[in-house]
């Protein structure tokens, strides 16, 4: 392959816009998925570079077909994370899903020439390494925010139970004893009612008794 061609290959603009796929994502409140996802990504992205960096070397030992059986799996990156960035945070799976094409793209690079090594690529490498670790030491501090603010959530949602048992309570106590002040009531009342009914009866009683004697002395006086 001419340095030329290689050097304009697609496949450097797709990695071009694989990276602003990846900055948009980070901005958009990714998930810790995420930025694992992205790490692998940028790792894999930053060696295929240098094949890039050392064309003048290495170009003549390319062909078109070497290139495209490695671009192939890199458009399936930049699709997954067009998905991701179009729908949002909940769709952190498609990130996962780019990660693991640049993974498969390691298959076809195994036809690729070797690279030389160079003092650049070493401060690279250890570069990518520490971004890497800062990368995964904010995933894990965005993990313990999370959890932190879900801890909180269930301790409110638990104090709030508590007062609503507590308020329950009462208030059956409450019911409890409204309703033995009722019975009482009518109980006191049931015993008057009878008081009543048992005076009226005797009553009656001495009355149709009087009368009988007034009835039975009239009688005999005439």
């Amino acid at each position: 392959m001419l340095r030329e061609d290689f050097k304009t290959h697609l496949i450097w603009a797709t990695l071009a816009e694989i990276d602003l796929r990846m900055e948009s994502i980070r901005s958009d409140n990714p998930s810790a998925q995420d930025l694992s996802a992205i790490d692998v990504i940028t790792q894999l992205a930053s060696h295929l570079r240098r094949w890039h960096a050392q064309r003048d070397r290495l170009s003549p030992y390319f062909n078109e077909e070497m290139v495209a059986a490695t671009h192939t799996k890199w458009l399936e990156v930049l699709s997954s994370l067009d998905y991701r960035v179009q729908n949002g945070a909940p769709y952190d799976a498609e990130t996962r899903a780019a990660a693991n094409h640049a993974e498969e793209s390691l298959t076809s690079l195994g036809a690729w020439p070797a690279l030389y090594p160079t003092k650049k690529d070493e401060e690279s490498e250890q570069t990518v390494f520490e971004d890497i670790l800062e990368s995964q030491r904010k995933a894990l501090d965005i993990l313990d925010t999370r959890n932190a603010g879900l801890l909180k959530k269930i301790e409110q949602l638990e104090a709030d139970l508590n007062s609503r048992v507590s308020a329950a309570a009462a208030s059956v106590e409450a019911y409890e004893s409204t309703a033995a002040r009722i019975e009482a009531t009518v109980s006191g009342q049931t015993a008057r009612v009878d008081e009543v009914v048992d005076r009226a009866t005797r009553t009656v009683g001495e009355l149709n008794q009087q009368n009988s004697e007034s009835f039975d002395e009239w009688t005999s006086s005439h």
